[in-house]
């Protein structure tokens, strides 16, 4: 790779008198650490006069991060700024940065561009892809403790004369107690932040809303101070999963494992656990990778000394946790959980007042159905004597024409005298439908020829269908498609809905068009009923197999077919749908369970 030269920097001005430099730089340097911006500018400006007294190609800064017992990179200036971002946390003794840090003594190196050290990727690699010749390690120290290491690099062969390293170690050594303080109030800033974050998060959790509309709002809290993603946990009622309660970031994994192995290990030790490489990472998801997250962060939710929830925290970039964060997204989670808890049992006490109320209107709605059902047997009574009373007359009707037709007529006697035979037989039949749907029996499943079914129960609506002027156009399917059912139960569900259908396009516009079709669909069949009636609005549609939800007026309509339908459809093993635009009809779609039967052209099988 070519490397890029840098601009010319020029050192500032200095007399010459010994430790002019030194001081000038520590002088700028103090006067940034205590100036405003945030830490990671302050440093970004430090390492600038660095760069520029070195007259250097890059200078970096590392930190210790001991939960990895390593360096991480604070901040980077010069060339390889945006590859340096991408450096993970390396162990101390995996780079020469660890070893000054570890021996508080600067490493030179004026032939780096042709050593070469056996081991792990190091630094070197990087600073080597930019044609660097020489580098140099210097350990800051406050106190007499390292709190961090400066690396300088150029392109320039044997850059670092001793003058340079005895300039460059005087800077790092005076630099430390200004570091410290700047860091120390970064630290407190993050405190600050924390607790206005919390102050925040007590108000949203005892306001109003579900429990995930009050910590979602909560998680935009959090990634307002730290990172790009938020999501909560909480276990599941028998605490063998995690389950999202609240997420920033779409496509979160809906439920985990408690043995997932980087959650787990934050809830068992009740201390953070962080990945600064997360698409490296053996428990990465792909899906988060895909999204760009590149650092993850596990923050446990303390209640009682007790781990009771996770926070995980997502970022775009690579070793986003520094210390300061780390410990500001901790006192967050620790310092939620009491008013987290607060509101999930306030959430639970509200959830079981709505599971009662829901058991106490199931319980009502059982008993109104009995009584309905109590009226609907008394009218089924009342049809059945009526119905054996029309068969009398009936019977001596088709009796008497029979007989005549027996005799020689003239052509135009003989033709009235059939149609007057087949319109009784006609009769007779729908009145045999009647009785057996008004029939009470136990429900008794067997066989049912969808098709045939389907023209039964048009021929029961046929007289209302005609002086309503409603045309029937059947389609069906050629297979004659058999499902295992009970056929008084399915017939009441089809006579529903064709009722329901003829009904609405009469009262919308005195005529219409009902489509019934019937086809396959692999191992089910949908049986379909088009109108062209006024539809059903969208603020309604939701509600049409409600229990006594009706839009018809009072003493036109119980609100109880539709709803008794979708379960007899359900208990059947099959679906029941609408589809629906507000003044351009409607479609009910009934799926049921087809069952092998050999093909027959007519019957459904008999009531016995």
């Amino acid at each position: 790779m070519m490397r890029r030269q840098p601009e010319p920097i020029t050192a500032p001005a200095c007399p010459d008198q010994p430790g002019c430099q030194e001081l000038q730089t520590l002088s700028n340097i103090a006067g940034i650490l205590a100036g405003a911006g945030s830490f990671d500018q302050q440093v970004a400006s430090v390492l600038r006069e660095v760069l520029m007294i070195s007259e250097a190609d890059s200078a970096h800064l590392r930190v210790p991060d001991e939960t990895v017992q390593g360096l991480r990179l604070l901040t980077s200036v010069g060339l390889g700024v945006e590859e340096r971002a991408q450096e993970p946390v390396r162990r101390y003794g995996e780079s020469r940065s660890g070893e000054a840090f570890q021996h508080g003594e600067p490493i030179v190196a004026n032939d780096y561009g042709v050593a070469r050290r056996a081991g792990p990727r190091s630094a070197k690699d990087v600073i080597e892809a930019f044609g660097a010749q020489s580098a140099i390690w210097l350990p800051i120290k406050s106190g007499g403790r390292p709190i961090g290491v400066i690396s300088v690099s150029t392109g320039k062969a044997d850059h670092f004369t001793p003058d340079r390293v005895r300039l460059l170690t005087a800077i790092a050594d005076g630099m430390g107690t200004f570091l410290e303080n700047a860091s120390l109030r970064e630290a407190e800033r993050f405190h600050t932040r924390a607790l206005e974050v919390l102050n925040r998060a007590a108000t949203i959790l005892a306001g109003g809303g579900s429990l995930g509309e009050r910590v979602t709002d909560l998680l935009k809290e959090v990634v307002e101070v730290a990172g790009d993603w938020a999501t909560l946990r909480l276990p599941d009622d028998n605490g063998e999963n995690m389950c999202v309660v609240a997420s920033t970031r779409k496509g979160a994994l809906a439920v985990s494992s408690r043995g997932d192995s980087l959650p787990s290990e934050a809830l068992k030790t009740k201390r953070p656990v962080i990945v600064s490489d997360y698409p490296n990472h053996p428990a990465a998801r792909k899906a988060a990778v895909d999204d760009g997250v590149r650092s993850k962060g596990f923050f446990p939710v303390m209640v009682d000394g007790q781990a009771q929830g996770m926070i995980s925290v997502s970022s775009r970039d690579p070793n986003y946790f520094t210390p300061g964060r780390v410990e500001l997204l901790s006192t967050i989670a620790a310092g939620i959980g009491p008013s987290l808890e607060r509101a999930r049992l306030q959430e639970l006490a509200q959830q079981r007042d709505r599971d009662r109320t829901q058991a106490l209107e199931q319980l009502q709605l059982t008993q109104q159905q009995l009584v309905q059902s109590g009226k609907l047997a008394a009218i089924g009574e009342l049809v059945a004597g009526v119905a054996h009373e029309i068969n009398n007359p009936l019977t001596g009707i088709l009796g008497n024409t029979q007989l005549l037709l027996l005799r020689e007529l003239d052509a135009k006697t003989q033709k009235g005298l059939e149609v007057i035979q087949n319109e009784t037989l006609r009769v007779a039949r729908i009145v045999q439908n009647l009785l057996s749907f008004a029939r009470q029996r136990k429900p008794d499943r067997g066989i049912v020829l969808v098709n045939d079914l389907v023209e039964r129960t048009l021929e029961l609506r046929n007289y209302d269908l005609k002086v309503n002027n409603i045309e029937v156009l059947l389609d069906f399917d050629p297979a004659s498609p058999a499902v295992w059912g009970d056929l008084q139960q399915l017939e009441q569900v089809f006579l529903n809905i064709v009722n329901n259908a003829q009904q609405a396009m009469a009262a919308a516009h005195g005529e219409g068009r009902l489509a019934v079709t019937t086809h396959r669909v692999e191992d089910r069949v949908l049986v379909t009923f088009t109108d062209d009636g006024p539809g059903i609005s969208a603020k309604i549609i939701e509600r049409v197999f409600d229990p006594f939800f009706t839009t018809k007026e009072i003493g036109e309509g119980t609100g109880l077919g539709l709803s008794i339908c979708y379960g007899i459809v359900a208990e059947h093993g099959g679906r029941l749908w609408v589809n629906s635009s507000h003044g351009k009809g409607s479609t009910f779609t009934v799926e049921l369970p087809l069952t092998e039967v050999s093909p027959v052209s007519s019957g459904s099988r008999s009531d016995g």
